[in-house]
């Protein structure tokens, strides 16, 4: 979890994730740490507005997040849902680098 110990700011200006970054931040939303888990949901919030595909492999994990006991990790979830769904499909494609599909409303 040294990524989410080294602060936000340098996050908020990375352009380059990578799959083991996003990993540790998804580990960070099982932490019983509150500034962990929302520290965590920030950094992929980030990662959905610069590197959203790399989501998707995790997608059914950002799902079960809108229904957490917390409200702020729900709102997190939706952001971080629509903006990686919105970024991903200004490239003109419904797949992302796995080649798979990206669900749409209603899809599960």
């Amino acid at each position: 979890m040294g990524m989410l110990n080294s602060g936000h700011e340098s996050m908020k200006r990375r352009d380059a994730w990578t799959a083991g970054q996003v990993d540790e931040l998804f580990e960070g939303l099982g932490s019983k740490t509150a500034r962990v888990r929302y520290g965590a949901a920030k950094g992929l919030r980030t990662v959905s507005e610069q590197a959203p595909d790399l989501l998707y492999p995790r997608w059914d994990s950002l799902v079960r997040m809108l229904d957490d006991d917390n409200a702020f990790m729900r709102w997190g979830a939706q952001q971080i849902l629509a903006t990686s769904r919105r970024r991903i499909g200004k490239t003109g494609s419904n797949r992302c680098s796995t080649g798979s599909s990206l669900p749409y409303r209603g899809e599960r």
